[in-house]
């Protein structure tokens, strides 16, 4: 299982908790850089609508689609970010 732990400021460990809460990664408590928190809110709001408009395997399929459409082109062929393949990752798992 796996297991979530929450550092302080100073980086010296604050709790050991099983499994990964969403809030505690949006609230900062695991470091995450803010570009993925980015990608993952994107993914979470493309699900979400997407699903509840449709069925969730289609809200999936959005936040996979535009996370690959995104990086393909706009950061590979319009050279106007970086791409990643943990910011697709992190944009499915929204």
């Amino acid at each position: 299982m796996y297991q979530a732990r929450i550092l302080d400021k100073d980086r010296q460990l604050k709790a050991v908790l099983p499994g990964v809460r969403w809030h505690y990664i949006l609230m900062g408590a695991i470091p995450i850089p803010k570009d993925k928190k980015l990608h993952l809110l994107a993914g979470l709001a493309l699900s979400l609508l997407a699903g509840l408009l449709f069925c969730p395997l289609i809200g999936l399929a959005t936040a996979a689609v535009v996370g690959a459409l995104k990086e393909i082109i706009w950061d590979w062929l319009l050279k106007k970010g970086t791409p990643e393949l943990l910011d697709f990752v992190a944009t499915v798992a929204g």
